[in-house]
């Protein structure tokens, strides 16, 4: 009968720093989608308090209304750019240096998996 292979066992220090990676990476997502919902907010806030500012010095004419609002939206979305790359750029560098050490991580588990190999064929051999 044949063996079944078993998968090498997972060290808890592998576990840890994929775990880390996850809440590092859940927590930046979330701080994300809060500025994101911030953001949104404030600019349907200003572009309705622009548009019943104009209606009401001009009357209702709309197509003034539509330019400012368009404006305002213009601005609003200059603003969001940067904010959006910022947290790129820290998401990014939390998922290199979580890369970096599951990389170490894993080079050490296959060290020692190495020596093992050696020490359990040597002591067959003895």
């Amino acid at each position: 009968m044949a063996k079944k292979k078993s998968a090498p066992a997972r060290s808890a220090n592998d576990d840890s720093i994929l775990n880390q990676l996850a809440t590092k990476a859940g927590t930046v997502a979330g701080e994300i989608i809060v500025a994101k919902n911030k953001v949104a907010e404030k600019v349907t806030n200003v572009v309705d308090t622009v548009k019943s500012k104009v209606q009401n010095l001009t009357g209702s004419k709309k197509p003034t209304v539509k330019k400012v609002a368009k404006a305002v939206v213009k601005k609003a979305a200059k603003k969001v750019a940067p904010v959006k790359k910022a947290a790129n750029k820290a998401v990014k560098k939390v998922v290199k240096k979580a890369a970096k050490k599951v990389a170490t991580a894993k080079k050490t588990v296959k060290k020692a998996a190495k020596k093992t190999v050696k020490k359990t064929s040597r002591a067959r051999g003895k």
